[in-house]
């Protein structure tokens, strides 16, 4: 029998371009035999693989794969999780059973890298339809939900009964719904509770939103109260992104074990590549940086409380308290800190991060603060560090007034982010009289919405916590533990 990829058998009939002709080896049919460009270049098919000869008889013939397009629908409070999306796509077409057998390609309105041109004389809907394939064109349609339904489309885009789609979201979703192609939907719906502020000036569109998607949500059900569609439940990025994997992996297995339709479900495995790491994955005893993102693994529920916790109104200090080693400068570097400059959290995008050591300045906490201002404050605001420091410490209030000149030009209500790393250097390096003039500036911050404070902490240093004066507690704190609690963890991780 021949080899599957080599371009071995009898190809019988006049080859016209786009019409197959069969294949035979030993009196077998094995594939089919298509003409593929101008220059008449013969593609042989072997079931889900494909050789293309070279046509001067040289070896340089390329692989040709199943392609299969995976198109993202959901609005945009869902940022974490179309990140997640695009990492499983990627750790699949590096598993064994789809190496070298299958292209998989995400299509979104907001691929990193190739963003849709949003024309002036289209709608968006319009202009994403331009510069995309639909979701009636791709093979797998994966709609994420949660707090909200999406941007209301024009009068342009109307149901068949002539009311208007809920968003863009529906349309999409509708869109492969009645296709005849019957591309495979998920539905994910997000169950983690949305807080709402009463004094949020927009509270009166997110509850629109969530009256939208309420209405979404009850035509998947009969009069009877039972599911007219299948709705898969989640309650954080993490589950999402373990869930996603299993069943993009069985539907593509699905997929794959069906004949292709005809020659546009194949593509050059080339356009396939994925970048290994260059370095070594881990960094021995330092921590991981948030440019080690990409291999940084298995503490995506921790990630996930520290999101929920910081996503409070209320919650100006978040704590990561563990052992030493256990990873808790890794976990804010590589996993909080990168999502946050996603855009997890709405408006997180725009947050500048200062990062510090009570320590690495000698006994003074104050200074090592001061030398990241510095460098960021506008120039009427700049001074020596010793300065800032010395203002800090006399008008702790003062950092509220600084937080405003470092925001000047983003959004509206827009925080800094103080990251204090080794929080227990106030009370093994700092002086007495630093260290309470640091925990002052702090317990000053603790209901100004202007900073957000991170610290990672020794789980036996947790005295510190106690201190007079003392950082913030109650609502405004929140400890989130850093430990393994199950077996699967570090195997997650490696």
């Amino acid at each position: 029998m021949a080899e599957p990829g080599k371009p071995t058998g009898v190809i019988t009939g006049e080859a016209d371009s786009g019409n197959p002709r069969t294949i035979c080896v030993e009196g077998n049919v094995v594939g089919a035999a298509l003409i593929v460009g101008d220059n008449n270049i013969v593609t042989i098919v072997y079931g889900d693989r494909a050789a293309r000869p070279s046509t001067d008889g040289l070896e340089r013939s390329s692989t040709y794969v199943r392609q299969i397009r995976i198109f993202l629908s959901s609005p945009g409070d869902v940022v974490h999780e179309r990140q997640l999306a695009r990492e499983v796509v990627k750790e699949l077409v590096a598993e064994p059973f789809l190496r070298d057998s299958v292209t998989l390609t995400i299509v979104s309105w907001d691929d990193p890298d190739a963003p849709v041109p949003l024309l002036a004389n289209l709608t968006p809907q319009e202009a994403i339809d331009q510069g995309r394939p639909t979701s009636a064109a791709c093979d797998i349609v994966v709609v994420v939900l949660w707090s909200r339904i999406g941007t209301p489309l024009s009068d342009k885009f109307r149901k068949p009964d002539g009311s208007p789609y809920l968003s863009g979201t529906e349309w999409e979703y509708e869109q492969a719904l009645n296709s005849p192609q019957r591309p495979d939907i998920l539905i994910y719906r997000r169950t983690e509770k949305v807080l709402l502020d009463a004094d949020d000036p927009q509270l009166t569109a997110r509850l629109d939103q969530k009256n939208r998607l309420k209405s979404f949500f009850g035509r998947l059900r009969n009069s009877d109260g039972s599911l007219r569609a299948g709705v898969t439940d989640y309650e954080s990025p993490t589950t999402f992104y373990e869930r996603l994997k299993k069943d993009l992996r069985e539907r593509i297995a699905n997929i794959l074990s069906r004949p292709a339709a005809d020659r546009s479900e194949f593509a050059a495995s080339k356009t396939l590549v994925v970048q290994p790491w260059k370095a070594a994955p881990y960094p021995g005893l330092r921590s991981f940086v948030s440019a080690e993102t990409e291999i940084f693994f298995g503490r995506g529920r921790e990630v996930d409380a520290m999101l929920a916790a910081l996503r409070k109104p209320a919650r100006r200090f978040l704590a990561v308290v563990g052992a030493s080693g256990s990873g808790k400068s890794s976990l804010v570097e590589a996993g909080l800190l990168p999502r946050l400059s996603e855009g997890v959290i709405e408006g997180s995008e725009h947050w500048p991060v200062f990062k510090l050591s009570p320590g690495a300045f000698g006994d003074n906490a104050l200074m090592a603060l001061a030398s990241r201002l510095e460098v960021a404050l506008p120039t009427h605001y700049r001074k020596q560090p010793t300065e800032i420091a010395k203002i800090l410490a006399e008008t702790p209030r003062q950092l509220s007034n600084y937080a405003d000149a470092l925001v000047v030009g983003r959004p509206r209500g827009t925080p800094i982010v103080l990251v204090v790393d080794q929080f227990e250097e106030l009370f093994t390096v700092t002086s007495e009289v630093h260290r309470a003039c640091f925990l002052r500036l702090l317990a000053e911050c603790s209901d100004d919405p202007r900073v957000l404070v991170v610290a990672t902490l020794r789980c036996e240093q947790t005295f510190c916590l106690n201190a007079r004066p003392s950082p913030p507690s109650g609502p405004n704190y929140r400890k989130v533990p850093l430990c393994w609690e199950s077996r699967d963890r570090p195997r997650s991780s490696i």
